[in-house]
């Protein structure tokens, strides 16, 4: 076993690890806000490992905010890692996923949720994916986008969401996922209110 696979491992299990007194019925899935922006980039990111005229999978990592309770998370940043993808499959080396955390961290933001695309309509998270996701700890999101994402992320009933909870993923049915999910127009960067 290397060095980053125990590494990985051990990050894992402290992430997931729960304080001994907490209540197993306290826990609640976290709301997740995705801004518009997110959305139309997220689709763009998962489409962008496709070589021309061949559909493949795709991942990108939602980066953003979480609420100090942990209750709600705000996806803000999509991020594009480096990857090797086929038809049906995506891997992203550690090297890639150190890029991405260095990014993160060097924009002061944490990691929300893996997103990928699957091919056909098929949502569900394979062991494979659950093994993929970067970093999980309770409460994050792993998303898979039907379709090579060629219609994107919305709706997400459409997609499968998962979510980490006490070391594995459990998917969200329809009623979860629209009382948990909701997208944020996002906000103008910059308002000159004299041109108005």
């Amino acid at each position: 076993m290397s060095v980053i696979t125990t590494l990985h491992t051990a990050i894992r299990r402290i992430f997931s690890a729960h304080p001994p007194d907490r209540p197993e019925e306290e826990w609640m899935t976290p709301r997740l806000l995705v801004t518009a922006d997110v959305c139309s980039k997220t689709r763009r990111g998962l489409r962008s490992h496709s070589p021309p005229h061949e559909d493949h999978e795709g991942v990108v990592y939602w980066a953003g905010r979480s609420i100090p309770d942990e209750s709600t998370k705000v996806a803000l940043s999509v991020v594009v890692p480096e990857a090797t993808t086929t038809p049906g499959s995506y891997d992203v080396s550690s090297v890639a996923n150190a890029a991405v955390i260095n990014a993160i961290h060097e924009h002061d933001l944490e990691l929300i949720a893996t997103v990928h695309s699957h091919p056909g309509e098929r949502t569900s998270h394979s062991d494979l994916d659950s093994e993929a996701a970067q970093l999980p700890h309770d409460g994050y999101f792993s998303i898979v986008v039907p379709n090579y994402a060629e219609d994107g992320v919305r709706p997400y009933t459409e997609c499968g969401v998962h979510v980490y909870r006490d070391g594995t993923f459990v998917e969200l049915d329809a009623s979860a996922i629209e009382d948990r999910v909701e997208t944020l127009p996002s906000a103008p960067s910059y308002v000159d209110t004299r041109e108005q």
